[in-house]
């Protein structure tokens, strides 16, 4: 029997039914695939992760795997989406790609989000003062809905040896701009989600362990060292904050004056200044949170310590051990 059905969650007094759906949409190959039956399957998500993985572990008896060569039946490229939930009520956690099928039993599938095959192709363009929602485009057209920083990033070349996820990657070390795709929404330089869904969190009931530590502003030393990028590609750089504190890098573009960029990064200091929690929570399946969610945190024993959070992370663990979701916080929602 599957062990996902017979598996009992308990949560506010509750006793759940924990269910899982993959599918494999039809292709030149095959029909429509439907399972329900698996061992286990784990989603790692981070805003600072250009592509997303999950592993889906398969179990020996299969009956369709039983019946067909593994090979004929998932290969490497084809279209997936896992959904998870209790009692029947399923969520779409992670849609994708197979990115690659084990020989061995139990069989380990891994999957990569929707963005995979994008970061395959090639890409060559030069541009003389690129403007980065433009470049977005010329990258991936309609494929996705693009969101990107109104941002000119000076001149920059994509070599004819370039390929998507190496442009990607030149974008995130040379000017700091992280790429993440969620929900269709494909976001470039931006950490918060314009309309995100918040998430509410009872300490008392949905957190079942957390590493959190509250903070207060007044013992956090930061160092900030903000560099702005010029038209020609130089750059223009001043730090802020405590001198021994933990380093954070800040990017700007456009600013050439040093006491504008120094007022604008002493701003931006706050984000990491500020009374709250840092660290992560580990609950259950429900309430539905993942990357890029704006956390809401309450307490019955702790309301002066309520508020609103980016999960900068998530990782969904679901199998034998229950259903696991725990959420990296990053800084307090500014946006």
């Amino acid at each position: 029997e599957n062990a996902a059905r017979t598996l009992g969650q308990t949560q506010a007094g509750m006793t759940l039914a924990m269910c899982a759906h993959i599918i494999l949409p039809g292709n030149e190959r095959r029909s429509r695939i439907e399972m329900r039956k698996i061992a286990s399957v784990s989603i790692e998500q981070s805003i600072h992760e250009v592509c997303q993985s999950a592993m889906l572990i398969l179990p020996r008896n299969v009956p369709q795997l039983q019946r067909e060569q593994l090979r004929t039946y998932i290969r490497r490229g084809d279209s997936i989406e896992v959904w998870l939930g209790y009692d029947g009520d399923l969520v779409k956690e992670f849609e994708g790609f197979v990115e690659s099928v084990g020989s061995d039993t139990p069989i380990e599938v891994r999957l990569r989000d929707s963005l995979w095959k994008h970061l395959q192709r090639s890409f060559t363009k030069a541009y003389k003062d690129a403007h980065l929602p433009t470049l977005m485009q010329d990258m991936f057209g309609s494929s996705f809905e693009l969101v990107a920083m109104d941002a000119k990033i000076g001149p920059i070349r994509f070599e004819k040896d370039c390929t998507v996820a190496k442009a990607l990657k030149a974008l995130s070390d040379d000017f700091g701009l992280a790429t993440w795709l969620k929900d269709g929404k494909l976001n470039c330089g931006v950490v918060f989600d314009r309309q995100p869904r918040t998430v509410n969190y009872r300490m008392e009931q949905n957190v079942r362990e957390s590493d959190l530590k509250y903070r207060v502003a007044d013992d956090i030393k930061v160092r900030v060292k903000a560099q702005s990028t010029l038209k020609n590609n130089e750059k223009v750089e001043v730090e802020v904050g405590d001198e021994e504190g933990e380093l954070r890098t800040l990017n700007y573009y456009g600013i050439t004056s040093k006491a504008e960029l120094r007022k604008l990064a002493e701003h931006d200091l706050g984000k990491f200044k500020f009374d709250g929690y840092e660290g992560s929570v580990k609950g259950w399946g429900l309430p539905v949170a993942q990357f890029g969610d704006r956390v809401a945190l309450r307490s019955a024993l702790y309301p002066e310590r309520d508020g609103e959070y980016l999960a900068e992370g998530s990782v969904i663990t679901f199998g034998r051990e229950g259903f696991v979701r725990e959420l990296k916080l990053a800084q307090r929602w500014t946006a």
